[in-house]
């Protein structure tokens, strides 16, 4: 799964960063959970360690919250779950949820990195 993670967070960190500003930050949010929290801080440090200037929206609210956020342009990345694409586009009885590589593959052409 490791080798499936590199090219999808290279990804989306790309085209978050594509469409910012140099002095503007990148806005990081997570779900209300600990461990959206853990992993939103990474994102933090990893950005921060490589001179990208960030803001913590960090513990913003659920699913829902979260999604509505990045849909308005509230905040820039959030981790999620990958097969939550699944029930954000109405998709769970698709086979394409049954493998690791085309649930990647299928997040990215849905621009949901």
């Amino acid at each position: 799964m490791r080798s499936l993670f590199t090219p999808a967070m290279a990804a989306c960190l790309s085209t978050v960063l594509s469409t910012a500003s140099a002095n503007d930050p990148i806005v990081v949010s997570s779900k209300i959970d600990t461990e959206g929290s853990v992993l939103g801080e990474l994102i933090i440090q990893t950005l921060e360690r490589n001179g990208i200037p960030t803001e913590d929206r960090l513990q913003l609210g659920g699913s829902c919250v979260v999604r509505s956020a990045l849909q308005a342009g509230e905040v820039d990345l959030y981790p999620e779950y990958t097969g939550n694409g699944a029930f954000f586009f109405d998709m769970t009885d698709s086979p394409v949820w049954n493998s690791a590589e085309n649930v990647v593959n299928r997040r990215l052409a849905l621009a949901i990195v």
